[in-house]
Parts: C-alpha cells; sequence; structure tokens
C-alpha cells in the first residue's frame, strides 16, 4: 500500500490504461451514485426522528421541545433542500451509465486511445464533479477488481466513512 501516487512517467500510455481510465469513472459514478442515495436516506431518517420529537413535544404540552426540535427539523429539511442528495445520485447514475456505456464499446472493438481519450473528455465534462473522498476509494477499487492491489492507496478516515456509506 503506499502513501502517495508513483512520480509521472516518461513512457507512452498503453490502450489498457485508457480502459481503466473508463472503468475508473465508471466506479467512481457508481460510489457516488449510492454515496447520495445514502445521505438522502440519513437525512429523511433524521426527519422522521425530529418530526416523532415534535409529536411527543406537542403530545406533552411542551412548547420548548416542540420549538426546539421544530428548528432542528427545519434546518435538516433546508439542508435537504440545498444540497438535493436525491438530484445528485440521478446525476451520477447518468453519468456511470454512459460511461459504461463507453467500457462496453471499448470491450468489443478496441478503440484507440485518442478515440478514448477524447469520449472520455467529452463524457467527463459533462459529468457532475466526484467528492475528493470518492475519488479515493474509487481509485482503490478499480485497483482491487482489475488485479492491481500494488497501486493501492492509503485511506484517511474519511474515505473509509464515505466507502461505508457507499
Amino acid at each position: 500500500m503506499q502513501d502517495y501516487p508513483q512520480e509521472a512517467r516518461e513512457d507512452p500510455r498503453t490502450l489498457w490504461e485508457a480502459a481503466m481510465d473508463a472503468k475508473y469513472a465508471v466506479v467512481a459514478h457508481g460510489l457516488a451514485e449510492t454515496y447520495y442515495a445514502s445521505k438522502n436516506k440519513l437525512i429523511v431518517f433524521a426527519q422522521v426522528l425530529l418530526t416523532s420529537g415534535m409529536v411527543a413535544g406537542a403530545a406533552r404540552h411542551d412548547a420548548e421541545m416542540s420549538f426546539s426540535v421544530g428548528v432542528c427539523l427545519a434546518i435538516v429539511s433546508a439542508y435537504q433542500q440545498a444540497s438535493k442528495p436525491l438530484a445528485e445520485s440521478a446525476k451520477h447514475g447518468t453519468a456511470r451509465e454512459k460511461f459504461s456505456q463507453l467500457v462496453a464499446r471499448i470491450s468489443k472493438s478496441p478503440l484507440s486511445i485518442e478515440v478514448i481519450d477524447e469520449q472520455l473528455a467529452t463524457l467527463g465534462a459533462k459529468a457532475p464533479p466526484i467528492p475528493r473522498a470518492i475519488q479515493f476509494a474509487a481509485y482503490n477499487d478499480n485497483l482491487r477488481t482489475n488485479g492491481r492491489p500494488d497501486g493501492i492507496l492509503k485511506e484517511a478516515l474519511l474515505t473509509r466513512l464515505v466507502r461505508f456509506m457507499a
């Protein structure tokens, strides 16, 4: 396991490496899709708990509790509206599908490195950004699934937490 990526190489990029980049995009967007869906589930769970707390406060005629929990509920709901995790999940799902189609095209008939790079650049420009913690997890997953565990990077605590949610 390495701490940092290896130094830049001087030799030309191979067709296998170009295909690995496409596979990486599939893995990364898949993890991001799952992460945002899990984030939404966590927010909804918090909203249900807070709503139950408001009802309990109202049943006990405890205005302070109902008000406090109501403010927390409003904050969580505002966060959900601002971050729109379901919309983000859908965007990453669409990007994952498009990159999957590129991987399928590469598998059927090998494309040139230039064509693959052009397609990766086009799809990457339209795809939503991938959170940094997910990038590390996706990089390691991609290497593991393609038989290259020697290049795996050491994961930080945040990356492990994001992997748990994804």
